[in-house]
């Protein structure tokens, strides 16, 4: 259902008494803080899918963050309390998430909603079966609320002095809110809009290299892209097999935590799953330490700071990397007081320099991801159960992006399909595998897993930029938590097309916690632990916020405009 089609009608009906003591603003409510008005009866599910709706409807032709709202929301919310008032009577045990609405990313298969990722060309497909993940969400019980906006193809459609980050041609460009005119920056902008301004407690999105990491870092959030394998991609509109995964965007590091345990386990269509080491992944929520720092070993990898504050890297000046250094800085002292030991632990790169890894590293990664795009691209669309109208092969949806004007070609351009086309080996060819084995061997034991092994290392930590990075290329894992914002006086760095800020005074960035494979309870402790220490996204707000709020069971929303 679109969202200009949706006409919601709330009669506040309950006076304004103390009980809006009771219950926090839907811009900070964790699933934590929504568990005990549901518990104690103070708000229903239907009058939370109410009010997150009502909060959309206030902001989305501003911020573009949701594509569609799940038509059967409000339905699933009846019954998930109808279900929970049987509980009450007969102990029935109910699911971690029962009630709850959560926001996914439109490149994940749901059934009643379209699966685009971002495109009018992929309007009308009908999938077999929903994302296991998605399934897994709804038999812990929670609400799905509706589809989050992208960038176009998860980011992999233009070229990156064209770049649309944030936009796509059916849910249109995506803002963040920290400031008017704000990057989303990286494709799971609007899984991280969406929860950063509560129109959501939690979202999944995707990552491929920093989509969910980078977004979360922008929109003061906390994100986890699980180890490559820990969560199915099944069902997800893929870009490549050897790096995409699907992790949790929430307000805290236990939110996180919570979902990610939901959304853990093995899949018979996702082979890398089988390479998890548990049969059944932990309770990612028994690792919530508040003394998790204390005896921990971290590496920082100086050496890649020292690169961008050098002013080598294309999205930040010097002056802004200094600026996040000495906000780093302060926060290693929080992690020596909390009783970590610090360790140098640069990056060898198996005895390359950075730019030349860069080129490498990028060379490589051009090869593998152009070859895996174009098969399993083919895959998806054999395996859909309809097709869209007149879509039968990658070519079909070339030609369809260039004649529909939504789509807005040839002002966003389509470069990397276009060398997709042109230049794309085999995903089998020996070609293909040679450069990927070059790119781990650079980015494992020539960066990430090297430095571990090296220093005997419990995880390593940096800014979340850079932090990801090797991850990306690797399937580790990484964790970013809010850690700062930049201030007054700090210069303004605008993104490729010069249209949205990637860097300005408000604008939020983070620390990220990373390792190696299947140490996510180990990085969610960390997190938790310097969380717990800073509480740093309780220190800024966004600037363009929508106005309805919670209130209680027969009021479903309050809004100064009502």
């Amino acid at each position: 259902m679109r969202l200009s089609n949706l006409l919601l009608h709330l009669i506040v009906t309950f006076p304004v008494f103390s009980l809006t003591k009771l219950i926090p603003s839907l811009l900070d409510a964790t699933i934590d803080d929504l568990a005990d008005l549901l518990d104690e009866g103070i708000v229903t599910s239907v009058d939370l899918v109410h009010a997150y709706i009502s909060r959309i409807n206030e902001v989305n032709d501003e911020l573009h963050a949701i594509m569609e709202i799940n038509p059967d929301a409000i339905a699933s919310a009846h019954e998930a309390d109808d279900e929970r008032q049987l509980a009450s009577h007969n102990g029935t045990p109910l699911g971690p998430l029962h009630g709850f609405p959560i926001l996914i990313k439109d490149n994940i298969a749901t059934f009643n909603n379209n699966n685009t990722a971002g495109s009018v060309c992929m309007l009308g497909a009908v999938i077999k079966t929903e994302s296991p993940l998605v399934t897994r969400l709804r038999k812990a019980g929670a609400i799905i609320l509706g589809k989050a906006n992208m960038s176009e193809w998860a980011g992999a459609r233009s070229g990156w002095t064209n770049a649309t980050i944030g936009w796509s041609g059916y849910g249109g460009q995506c803002r963040a809110a920290y400031i008017k005119d704000q990057s989303p920056s990286s494709s799971s902008s609007g899984s991280a809009v969406a929860v950063s301004i509560g129109l959501a407690p939690v979202a999944l999105g995707t990552e491929t290299d920093g989509s969910i990491i980078s977004p979360s870092d922008k929109s003061n959030l906390v994100g986890l892209k699980p180890s490559r394998g820990l969560t199915s991609r099944s069902g997800v509109i893929p870009l490549t097999h050897r790096q995409d995964t699907v992790g949790p965007m929430c307000k805290t590091v236990s939110d996180c935590a919570r979902v990610l345990s939901v959304i853990a386990g093995k899949d018979a269509k996702d082979n890398y799953t089988s390479l998890q080491p548990f049969d059944i992944p932990p309770d990612y929520t028994r690792f919530l330490n508040a003394s998790a720092l204390s005896g921990v070993r971290l590496g920082i990898p100086w050496n890649m700071l020292d690169h961008i504050a050098e002013g080598k890297a294309s999205w930040a000046s010097p002056a802004q990397a200094q600026y996040i250094n000495t906000v780093f800085n302060a926060s290693l002292a929080i992690l020596e007081e909390a009783g970590a030991t610090l360790v140098s632990a640069n990056y060898t790169f198996l005895n390359t320099t950075y730019d030349q890894f860069t080129s490498w590293r990028n060379g490589n990664t051009t090869i593998t991801w152009q070859a895996d795009m174009l098969s399993s691209i083919k895959f998806y669309l054999d395996d859909l159960k309809v097709r869209p109208p007149g879509i039968n092969t990658i070519e079909d949806i070339i030609n369809c992006t260039k004649h529909d004007p939504r789509e807005r070609y040839p002002e966003v351009d389509m470069e990397f399909w276009d060398a997709l086309l042109k230049h794309a080996r085999p995903a089998d060819s020996a070609e293909v595998w040679e450069a990927y084995q070059h790119s781990l061997r650079l980015a494992g034991d020539g960066a990430v897993f090297g430095a571990i092994d090296a220093y005997d290392l419990d995880a390593l930590v940096l800014p979340s930029f850079p932090a990801f990075d090797m991850c990306a290329t690797i399937g580790a894992p990484v964790i970013t938590v809010p850690m700062g914002v930049f201030g007054d006086g700090i210069n303004t760095t605008w993104d490729p097309r010069h249209e949205l800020k990637w860097i300005a005074p408000g604008v939020p960035f983070g620390l990220s916690f990373f390792g190696k494979l299947w140490t996510e309870e180990t990085l969610i402790g960390l997190a938790y632990a310097y969380e717990q220490k800073t509480n740093f996204r309780q220190k800024i707000k966004p600037v363009i916020l929508p106005k309805s709020e919670l209130l209680a069971r027969s009021a479903a929303v309050f809004s100064d405009d009502l």
